[in-house]
């Protein structure tokens, strides 16, 4: 209940009850999962947020820089998009034709890749170490080398894939890897930590690996295939794609982020 002409705000609020009137004359019968009084008329961004996040800020952490948000597109099921907004800033990716797909997890939309050349690309972001990017995302096929997302430079690549022998989440750099998890096509949250030797990732809240990954910075973005063009195009989908720069886990967002995406998307951590 929101109203910018705050005729609804003139009196102030002297205690409060939940469930029912004042008088005691009225009940409620049924149920409230989350309940929030706030000193001002929200603005109907702040509603959406509050709508797809859970927080009238959009849940963003000071670290982010970029955040690739299925729930933000606007397509109908089954449209082939050829590019995907950057929600909080400039970093657009273009490129191939992945498929939206409506009511896929937790009720939201997602981007479908076919695993064949849907992919999707910019040039311009930037991160040095310490960074670290989560995403949401459900592994179709979990077969050798499959590249969920990479850098876009060939010349310096980053990369996080599955590797077969044995079947674990590969998270890669020139100067660095690191192994760990049980691949499997299940939705999942990845958080990954790029930090040198404090370098780590994790499934779910759950850290599966750790190690060092070196100095190598993150240059452009890339859906779906190596910046180098090498391995298996991804076949699977993405709800959400974000990208830090920091180490989020000594910032201390790191169980925040968690969190918000854990309750946005329907994974439990």
């Amino acid at each position: 209940l929101t109203d910018s002409t705050s005729s609804l705000l003139d009196s102030n609020i002297d205690g409060l009850d939940i469930g029912r009137d004042s008088s005691n004359n009225r009940y409620i019968d049924g149920k409230i999962s989350d309940f929030r009084i706030y000193d001002k008329a929200l603005s109907s961004t702040e509603v959406a947020n509050l709508s797809n996040t859970g927080s009238i800020d959009g849940g963003q952490v000071p670290s982010m820089v970029a955040q690739y948000d299925a729930t933000q597109i606007s397509a109908f099921n089954g449209e082939l998009i050829t590019s995907w907004s950057d929600s909080i800033g400039s970093f657009e990716i273009t490129g191939g034709s992945p498929e939206y797909q409506t009511n896929v997890q937790n009720g939201k939309p997602v981007v479908r890749y076919d695993g064949v050349d849907d992919t999707l690309d910019e040039t311009d972001l930037s991160l040095s170490q310490p960074f670290s990017i989560t995403v949401v995302a459900k592994y179709d096929s979990s077969e050798l080398n499959n590249v969920l997302l990479s850098s876009e430079d060939p010349n310096e690549r980053v990369f996080f894939s599955t590797d077969q022998f044995p079947q674990e989440y590969r998270m890669f750099t020139d100067t660095g890897d690191i192994f760990g998890g049980s691949t499997n096509e299940d939705p999942h949250i990845f958080s990954l930590i790029f930090d040198g030797p404090s370098s780590k990732i994790r499934v779910d809240g759950v850290t599966v690996a750790t190690g060092n990954v070196g100095t190598q910075s993150f240059e452009g973005v890339k859906h779906a295939i190596r910046g180098d063009a090498g391995g298996n195009v991804y076949e699977g989908w993405i709800g959400e794609n974000v990208f830090y720069e920091s180490n989020l886990e000594t910032d201390g967002d790191l169980s925040t982020e968690e969190q918000r995406l854990s309750e946005k998307w329907g994974i439990t951590i």
